[in-house]
């Protein structure tokens, strides 16, 4: 059982915090862990059938929500041959395209994120490219995962990942985007 005392943590606010018996550690969660068990942690898991002849890229898009709110992102892929991965800022579309449904990670919650994600919208500028990748040739063929990796978003901003087909022939592409929203003050202290 992990012994419990009282901290003065901010604005004269007393918090009990817990620590190990043993070696009188702090126990502590990530912030990731705290904002799941916040309901302010969100999913969204898909996969792609991308073939080079027909439909070579596809558009997935976010919408960040606006301050305070600031969006932790993170994006994992695999891929079964060889894709690019672009992430654009400031995206002009002529259409948002099909709303994704994301899920809390804490599925008792049905808190409902700032974050706007849209898959096919109809691009008339990509904006501006703020990094790009290839996945699925190298160190990152099969089924490797790859470019893991987190950003903090730009509020009230779209952001468009463009996913291209490299290869001829029909594959997948996995598709893990994950995200925890925070105010500022909460980021900030």
């Amino acid at each position: 059982m992990a012994d419990i005392m009282k901290a003065l943590v901010s604005e004269g606010k007393s918090r009990e915090i817990r620590c190990d018996p043993i070696t009188h550690a702090l126990i502590t969660i990530s912030d990731d862990e705290a904002h799941m068990h916040g309901g302010k942690f969100w999913f969204i898991k898909t996969w792609l059938d991308i073939d080079k002849g027909t439909t070579p890229t596809v558009y997935m898009m976010f919408i960040t929500p606006p301050m305070p709110d600031r969006v932790h992102a993170f994006t994992q892929l695999a891929a079964e041959s060889e894709f690019t991965i672009s992430i654009f800022r400031d995206a002009v579309l002529t259409d948002n395209g099909t709303p994704m449904a994301p899920q809390n990670v804490d599925q008792n919650l049905r808190t409902v994120p700032g974050l706007q994600p849209f898959v096919g919208p109809t691009v008339s500028d990509e904006g501006e490219l703020i990094w790009g990748a290839k996945v699925g040739i190298g160190r990152t063929a099969g089924v490797n995962m790859s470019t893991n990796y987190e950003i903090i978003a730009a509020s009230n901003t779209i952001y468009l990942y463009k996913i291209e087909k490299i290869e001829a022939a029909t594959h997948w592409l996995d598709v893990d985007f994950w995200w925890y929203e925070a105010a500022s003050k909460e980021i900030l202290g």
